[in-house]
């Protein structure tokens, strides 16, 4: 049972290393780098990568979600209660640009479609949604203050997201982009601030930018008890 055991853990360590090889291969050669050369660089030959992987599709999945685990892994540390709002909005722009401008090809991957569909791929979906679930469920705090603010809650961390991506795609393909990334980052920031600062204005909530989000959420729920 302990060799079987054994055998399992191997496979898995194996099949991870691939999987960082293929990451390696696309920030080297780009997003249509084929299957032949990434074994190739893994050291290994093509049959023996095929047995850790169904097709490269399964391949192709596994790489763009572990993108995107490297891209959360920077992005994620900047939330926090305990900080003001647009210190984490800045802070979680910033290493989401960084990220981006430091693996353009592995970002393009992870955004793009699988090799065989020529369609988006349900993990580009999946990124969104990831980036989504996370703002909403840290601004959540703030909008579910009221039901109407709590009614758009989803609908603008979705707007924020979308946002963001669409400005940061048009500035990757801009061979000479009259923004730097840092200039880039803050022009991200100030304008999904104003996103998220508007509908809650609009709906009778202010909260202090500079403040820490939890010094500014416990007093405004005394003044708008959340709904039932």
């Amino acid at each position: 049972m302990a060799h079987i055991v054994d055998a399992e853990v191997r496979h898995a360590r194996r099949r991870d290393d691939l999987i960082y090889a293929a990451i390696s291969a696309i920030e080297e050669e780009g997003v249509g780098v084929g299957m032949g050369r990434i074994a190739e660089l893994a050291g290994v030959s093509r049959p023996i990568f095929y047995r850790h992987f169904k097709d490269r599709e399964e391949l192709d999945e596994l790489v763009r979600r572990r993108a995107l685990a490297l891209l959360m892994h920077e992005m994620l540390p900047q939330f926090g209660f305990s900080k003001p709002p647009m210190q984490t909005l800045r802070g979680v722009i910033t290493a989401y640009v960084t990220w981006v401008v430091s693996h353009p090809r592995l970002h393009q991957f992870l955004e793009s479609g699988s090799s065989g569909s020529g369609n988006v791929d349900h993990c580009a979906v999946m990124a969104k949604n990831e980036y989504i679930t996370v703002i909403s469920n840290y601004f959540g705090a703030v909008v579910d203050l009221s039901e109407d603010a709590a009614r758009f809650r989803v609908p603008l961390a979705s707007g924020m997201v979308g946002f963001a991506d669409a400005v940061m795609r048009r500035w990757l393909m801009d061979p000479e982009p009259k923004m730097p990334d840092t200039e880039l980052a803050e022009f991200l920031t100030v304008s999904l601030w104003m996103m998220l600062d508007g509908n809650l204005r609009s709906v009778g909530i202010v909260i202090d930018p500079d403040r820490p989000l939890e010094e500014v959420i416990w007093p405004a729920r005394r003044r708008h008890p959340a709904p039932d």
